[in-house]
C-alpha cells in the first residue's frame, strides 16, 4: 500500500506528503517552499529545491552536480502548476 511509505506533514494552507527519505531534510524543504522567492519561481531557489529531492533518490547522490536543475522562472512556476494537477488528480485520488 503507497501511504505506509509517506508521511502526513501540515503545511500552513495544505497536507503534503513526504517519501521518508526526504525525512531528514524536512524543516529545509519547507522553508524552502515557503519563501517567497520559490513561489515566484526563483531560479536559483528552485534548483536548490530539486537538488535536495534529486540528490536524495541517487544511487550515487554526489551525481546530482552533473544535472542541470536550473529553470527559467517561467518554466519553473509552469512546473509548480503541473505538480499540482498531477499530486491533486493522480497521486491523492490513488490514496
Amino acid at each position: 500500500m503507497v501511504c505506509k511509505y509517506w508521511i502526513n506533514l501540515l503545511n500552513s494552507s495544505a497536507v503534503y506528503y513526504l517519501p521518508l527519505p526526504l525525512e531528514p531534510y524536512h524543516e529545509e524543504l519547507q522553508e524552502i517552499e515557503a519563501s517567497q522567492l520559490y513561489i515566484a519561481g526563483d531560479p536559483e531557489t528552485v534548483a536548490k529545491e530539486l537538488r535536495i529531492n534529486f540528490q536524495t533518490y541517487m544511487y550515487k547522490p554526489e551525481d546530482v552536480d552533473k544535472l542541470n536543475l536550473y529553470k527559467s522562472k517561467q518554466a519553473a512556476l509552469n512546473g509548480f502548476k503541473v505538480y499540482e494537477i498531477l499530486r491533486d488528480e493522480v497521486f491523492y485520488e490513488a490514496l
